[in-house]
Protein backbone atom coordinates (compact mmCIF):
# COMPACT_ATOMS: atom_id res chain seq x y z
CA UNK A 1 0.00 0.00 0.00
CA UNK A 2 3.22 1.94 0.59
CA UNK A 3 4.39 1.57 -2.52
CA UNK A 4 1.03 2.92 -4.17
CA UNK A 5 0.55 6.01 -1.95
CA UNK A 6 -2.19 4.80 -0.12
CA UNK A 7 -0.56 4.91 3.33
CA UNK A 8 2.29 6.36 5.13
CA UNK A 9 4.20 5.61 8.05
CA UNK A 10 3.78 7.87 11.29
CA UNK A 11 6.70 10.09 12.54
CA UNK A 12 8.08 7.88 15.48
CA UNK A 13 7.40 4.74 12.96
CA UNK A 14 5.84 2.40 15.13
CA UNK A 15 3.29 1.93 12.62
CA UNK A 16 0.65 3.84 9.73
CA UNK A 17 -0.06 7.12 10.27
CA UNK A 18 -3.70 7.84 11.19
CA UNK A 19 -5.71 10.87 11.47
CA UNK A 20 -9.31 11.06 14.05
CA UNK A 21 -11.13 7.62 13.58
CA UNK A 22 -8.41 5.73 12.65
CA UNK A 23 -8.50 6.86 8.87
CA UNK A 24 -5.62 5.91 7.35
CA UNK A 25 -3.37 8.97 5.68
CA UNK A 26 -2.26 8.75 2.34
CA UNK A 27 1.54 9.69 1.08
CA UNK A 28 -0.14 13.41 0.47
CA UNK A 29 -1.19 13.62 3.60
CA UNK A 30 -4.83 13.45 3.10
CA UNK A 31 -6.60 10.92 5.76
CA UNK A 32 -8.49 8.49 3.55
CA UNK A 33 -12.73 7.78 4.01
CA UNK A 34 -12.49 4.16 2.83
CA UNK A 35 -9.23 2.99 4.34
CA UNK A 36 -8.90 2.63 8.29
CA UNK A 37 -5.94 0.97 10.73
CA UNK A 38 -7.08 0.30 14.35
CA UNK A 39 -5.56 -1.38 16.35
CA UNK A 40 -1.44 -1.98 16.93
CA UNK A 41 -0.74 0.15 13.37
CA UNK A 42 -2.04 3.11 15.12
CA UNK A 43 0.33 3.14 17.77
CA UNK A 44 1.81 6.38 16.63
CA UNK A 45 -0.93 8.77 17.10
CA UNK A 46 -2.52 6.26 19.81
CA UNK A 47 0.53 4.22 22.68
CA UNK A 48 -2.64 2.34 24.17
CA UNK A 49 -4.00 0.51 21.06
CA UNK A 50 -1.84 -2.65 21.96
CA UNK A 51 -5.07 -3.48 25.17
CA UNK A 52 -7.90 -5.41 24.35
CA UNK A 53 -10.31 -2.71 25.16
CA UNK A 54 -8.60 0.40 23.60
CA UNK A 55 -9.20 -1.73 20.50
CA UNK A 56 -12.47 -3.09 21.59
CA UNK A 57 -13.34 1.17 21.66
CA UNK A 58 -11.88 1.58 18.17
CA UNK A 59 -13.50 -1.09 15.89
CA UNK A 60 -16.66 -0.63 17.95
CA UNK A 61 -16.83 3.28 17.14
CA UNK A 62 -15.52 2.92 13.30
CA UNK A 63 -18.56 -0.15 12.87
CA UNK A 64 -21.17 2.58 14.14
CA UNK A 65 -19.28 5.55 11.62
CA UNK A 66 -19.62 2.48 8.54
CA UNK A 67 -22.80 1.38 9.63
CA UNK A 68 -24.39 4.90 10.32
CA UNK A 69 -25.25 3.68 13.90
CA UNK A 70 -25.43 5.99 16.43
Amino acid sequence: MAGHGLVRADAPGLGIETAEGCRVVDAAGRPSDRIFAPGPHDRGRSWETTAVPENRRQLADLARRLTGSS
